[in-house]
């Protein structure tokens, strides 16, 4: 919750400003001015916190420094996850293809691994044994 936001105020607004926006949203959303309006009295109460920190010089800062530090910190991690974010090298993908099917995906030539066993490359019959951990 942004306290700011909640008085509609802007970050550098004066103390005088929080002041003049704390009497028009309270005047606006009290209880008296709003029978019967749980939602109103929800605002009201918001507006009072809100107030009770942006209107103390003291707390006011400890907020906003706190609040400074958190989003840094926050831009920060976002700054260094894309940092080290490497784009996927699709150059080796073909030579996966090659090891896990037995052939080359582009012409259709069997590896020279496969022709050494003598086998189709398709047949997956030594993957199911291994998964399944049973033999014919």
């Amino acid at each position: 919750m942004n306290l700011y936001e909640i008085l509609k105020i802007s970050h550098n607004a004066s103390q005088d400003d929080v002041k003049k926006a704390y009497r028009k949203l309270a005047k606006e959303y009290h209880p008296d001015m709003n029978p019967n309006n749980k939602q109103a009295e929800v605002k009201f109460t918001e507006i009072g916190k809100a107030y009770e920190v942006l209107g103390d010089v003291i707390k006011r800062k400890e907020y906003d420094l706190k609040n400074t530090t958190t989003q840094s910190n926050s831009n920060k991690r976002a700054q260094t996850n894309k940092q080290t974010e490497k784009p996927f090298d699709f150059s080796m993908s073909g030579k996966a293809f090659e090891n896990f099917f037995g052939f080359d995906s582009k012409t259709g030539e069997i590896t020279n691994e496969q022709k050494l066993k003598n086998k189709n490359p398709l047949d997956t019959s030594d993957l199911f044994e291994s998964f399944m951990k049973m033999k014919k």
